[in-house]
């Protein structure tokens, strides 16, 4: 029973949960649109992140660099959330993005190819801040539409 005035553990817990979802999706619709300055609003000074296109961080400088690097290899970025759950301090996100490969990543040079993929990322959060960020993206998928792939591997999506 809680007391007047004070919310239920599980009201709070809603109330966090939806406050990471609307953080997560501000963050994502900024910096693919190359503000990365909302990283330091949204983003712990000591993020660990796991599985960014090999380019993981261990503070927020380094998360920021990510942005930028991928900014600059992927432009004309669309970014989808196709579903968003939270629960306590875990955020986990089914995303969809299409792009143009425009400058070098993961050691490909840039194609000019219009490209789609999809993937997963799971944060958790300290604070109302990302301390911790992997990054699941269909490398494959990513891979094959680069063509980079040896002929009779790949992906049916």
């Amino acid at each position: 029973m809680t007391e007047v005035g004070q919310m239920s553990e599980t009201a709070a817990d809603e109330t966090t949960a939806e406050r990471h979802k609307e953080s997560f999706r501000r963050l994502m619709a900024e910096t693919h649109e190359g503000n990365l300055d909302v990283i330091d609003e949204l983003v712990s000074e000591g993020v660990v992140t796991h599985g960014f296109f090999g380019m993981d961080a261990t503070d927020r400088e380094g998360y920021k660099e990510f942005f930028a690097n991928f900014g600059a290899a992927f432009g004309d970025q669309e970014f989808v959330v196709e579903d968003l759950i939270a629960e306590g301090d875990t955020l986990v996100v089914h995303f969809s993005i299409s792009a143009v490969h425009r400058g070098e990543i993961l050691g490909i040079e840039p194609t000019g190819k219009e490209l789609s993929w999809t993937g997963t990322a799971i944060d958790r959060y300290e604070g109302g801040k990302i301390v911790e960020a992997w990054l699941y993206p269909n490398y494959l998928a990513i891979l094959e539409r680069l063509d980079v792939l040896p002929e009779g591997v790949g992906v049916d999506v």
